[in-house]
């Protein structure tokens, strides 16, 4: 059953950007308010929050991502 329904995933033959871990995700970025004071250096999911209350809440990369 979890073959039937599992998503499928197909990526171009020149793909730069090849899909990662959440574990790798959450080391490269830092938990911020809207403000953008950091709540937490370095989110684990065991320790992520959730819920209504973190709609002011987002995850910034650690370094620049663009020019």
């Amino acid at each position: 059953m979890i073959h039937s329904w599992a998503p499928q995933v197909w990526l171009h033959s020149e793909e730069q950007f090849m899909p990662s871990s959440v574990d790798f995700f959450l080391e490269n970025v830092v938990l911020q308010n809207r403000k953008g004071r950091v709540l937490d250096q370095q989110p684990a999911t065991t320790k992520l929050p959730g819920g209504p209350t973190t709609t002011a809440l987002h995850l910034q990369s650690k370094q620049k991502l663009c020019n």
